[in-house]
């Protein structure tokens, strides 16, 4: 699979550098570099495609912040990912931890995760969409949602 790392900010160009008097140049970075500097706003966007093109997981936030080299905390998160069928799976929580070598995803908060009419709810989690496991850690909850309309007749 090919990773691309899309970082989206408000600016149009996000520059370094510069002494401050017009007409100096300021010294423009790349995206990766960003998540290791900043405190990034406004649409904050991971995301991984296979070789077809096609979107196999993104994640996106309102807000990044590097907590070392390889982690960054992402906030207001809601997180897709594509099942080999094309089903989603969608994952919404306050704030997560992102390995940006390993990929693995982690949260101590409380997570909300839809899959078609199923609610998988629970506080804690940790994913490994390589590995194509996930865990919630307390407080499990599902609820089943089943389409149609239900009579007193049907349990007849």
């Amino acid at each position: 699979m090919k990773i691309k790392t899309v970082l989206k900010v408000a600016a149009a160009a996000i520059v370094l550098g510069g002494s401050g008097t017009s007409g100096s140049a300021p010294a423009v970075i790349d995206e990766r570099s960003m998540v290791d500097l900043f405190v990034m706003r406004d649409d904050v966007r991971f995301s991984e495609t296979d070789e077809s093109g096609r979107m196999a997981w993104e994640v996106r936030g309102k807000r990044a912040e590097s907590l070392n080299a390889s982690v960054v905390r992402m906030h207001y998160v809601t997180a897709t990912f594509v099942q080999d069928n094309g089903d989603e799976i969608r994952v919404y929580t306050d704030a997560c931890d992102i390995n940006k070598d390993t990929l693995v995803i982690e949260t101590d908060l409380r997570v909300d995760i839809f899959q078609g009419d199923n609610i998988l709810s629970g506080v804690g989690m940790k994913i490994n969409h390589k590995a194509k496991r996930f865990q919630l850690f307390k407080d499990v909850q599902m609820l089943t949602h089943r389409s149609g309309s239900l009579s007193m007749d049907s349990f007849k």
